[in-house]
């Protein structure tokens, strides 16, 4: 139903002055209100009761139109309603894969400074690339080297996916779902099978 033929039935269905003037009317917010309140009944605890038997199209306008205009958005202590947070969504596999794709993205940033210091030290000679290279070598570099070969990965096996799916392919919900295991098991073991060869061929 078009947006101004439901804002004419509402306002037809609030009062008998609103059936010979709806047409006339520009239906801004102001008229919009009028008719909602016309057909609903606010009770003190501010549950909704139809004043008259109404479609379930114009029961649910009217109630949201009520509802919004209940929001007093001037006073300081009433905020507009604002969209829902992570804490309302159940957590599902796209959802992590595709946080952890951006969380992975921002990380390769830090990983660029500690690639410019290897380069930067590399350039300079000895003396700078002996403490570069010390911390690499300890516990705390090799953990982080770790966990920054699993970022560059896990984002880079993310671009993969993207690319194949900007082709139209693997949309559905199950095929998402799919996708979303198989890359967060690819991707550690993919690090895994990294560090493994490198111990090997050191």
């Amino acid at each position: 139903m078009h947006y101004s033929t439901l804002l004419n039935r509402v306002w037809r269905n609030s009062s008998p002055e609103g059936a010979a003037s709806a047409d006339s009317l520009t239906h801004g917010y102001e008229q919009r209100q009028v008719a909602a309140f016309g057909l609903l009944h606010v009770a003190p605890d501010e549950s909704l009761t139809c004043r008259k038997p109404l479609t379930k199209q114009i029961e649910a306008f009217a109630s949201a139109t009520v509802r919004y205009s209940m929001i007093d958005t001037t006073s300081p202590m009433k905020e507009r309603p604002l969209s829902p947070h992570l804490s309302v969504y159940k957590p599902i596999p796209t959802m992590v894969m595709s946080i952890l794709h951006r969380m992975t993205g921002a990380a390769m940033y830090f990983a660029s400074v500690l690639v410019a210091w290897w380069l930067i030290a590399t350039a300079i000679g000895p003396g700078a690339y002996g403490p570069m290279s010390a911390f690499f070598e300890s516990l705390f570099g090799e953990v982080g080297l770790f966990l920054l070969s699993w970022v560059l990965i896990h984002h880079m096996i993310g671009g993969i996916k993207h690319l194949v799916q900007d082709t139209g392919k693997g949309l559905g919900k199950e095929e998402t779902t799919k996708f979303s295991y198989m890359h967060a098991v690819l991707s550690v073991a993919l690090t895994v099978l990294l560090w493994i060869v490198g111990a090997i061929v050191n």
